[in-house]
């Protein structure tokens, strides 16, 4: 073992807590003045400061997913258009040939 690891041992080895610790530890808990709720007001405060940005976020959300939609519908519209006249293009071009002797 190096002298590293032995002084590491060393160090985390278990020991026993000195003559009245857990009195000393349980006085100052007692003397520690007790922990208040925040009131009501202030609690309804943060609420509202964390739901109303997530409320505007949403909002965004929406907003975009709506011009995405508008904008794949508008694409869908153009490329059905652009099919029909292909394929009128294509009919016509049939009936022609059929036409001829």
């Amino acid at each position: 073992m190096n002298p590293l690891e032995s002084r590491l041992r060393e160090a985390l080895r278990r020991q026993d807590p000195p003559d009245g610790f857990a009195e000393r530890v349980l006085e100052r808990a007692r003397r520690m003045p007790p922990h208040r709720r925040p009131s009501p007001w202030l609690m309804a405060a943060s609420l509202l400061g964390l739901l109303v940005p997530m409320g505007w976020g949403y909002q965004a959300y929406q907003a975009h997913r709506r011009a995405e939609a508008e904008r794949a519908q508008a694409q869908l519209l153009l490329a059905l258009q652009i099919t029909h006249q292909k394929l009128d293009l294509a009919f016509r071009h049939l009936q022609t040939e059929s036409e001829q002797p």
